[in-house]
């Protein structure tokens, strides 16, 4: 359920953006990421950088396509998406907070976190999501210099990167911690 909601901002620009604008399909989704990162705040959670990130960048779109009167195209949108969760990734492993721990955190009981292996499983993970991430902009960037190629093979492409690493999320911790360590 967790990943649902924190995938729904993408889910639903992505199914809005063949029945409306691009502009509004960003706008709608900047707004249910907004109403997630408030939900969580009003239930004690704290701010997640993926939640932040998305919030600003489907917001900054929505703005930029506004003023501009001008909008990218659905693949271009979804390269710049993927480039700005991949930066998240890669900068919260440079940082040495891998930003699954902000989810891990919330989901375990101390004692798990306080285990050995708790923030190695955190790494891992973070890296899984990093590389989904580059290999969904490498479908986006083949699609965009590659227009022949038909739209389904990258959309389910990227389907199953991303399944994988959902997938991949919540049976590693499980493995090594047992039912102590949910997925976050």
């Amino acid at each position: 359920m967790m990943f649902f909601l924190i995938l729904s901002p993408y889910m639903a620009f992505t199914a809005l953006a063949y029945v409306a604008s691009l502009t509004l399909s960003v706008a709608v989704a900047a707004g249910l990421s907004l109403t997630l990162n408030i939900a969580d705040q009003l239930r004690g959670r704290s701010p997640k950088a993926i939640g932040l990130t998305s919030t600003a960048m489907f917001a900054s779109l929505a703005v930029f396509f506004t003023v501009r009167g001008a909008a990218w195209s659905a693949l271009e949108i979804r390269l710049a998406l993927d480039f700005g969760i991949l930066a998240v990734a890669l900068t919260s492993i440079a940082a040495r907070r891998p930003f699954t721990l902000q989810y891990a955190r919330e989901s375990v009981d101390a004692a798990t976190q306080h285990e050995a292996g708790f923030l190695q499983v955190n790494y891992v993970l973070t890296w899984v999501w990093a590389a989904a991430m580059a290999l969904m902009m490498a479908t986006d960037i083949l699609a965009l210099y590659l227009p022949w190629l038909p739209l389904w093979a990258g959309l389910a492409l990227t389907f199953v990167l991303r399944s994988g690493a959902v997938q991949f999320s919540k049976w590693y911790p499980k493995r090594l911690f047992g039912d102590a360590m949910t997925a976050h």
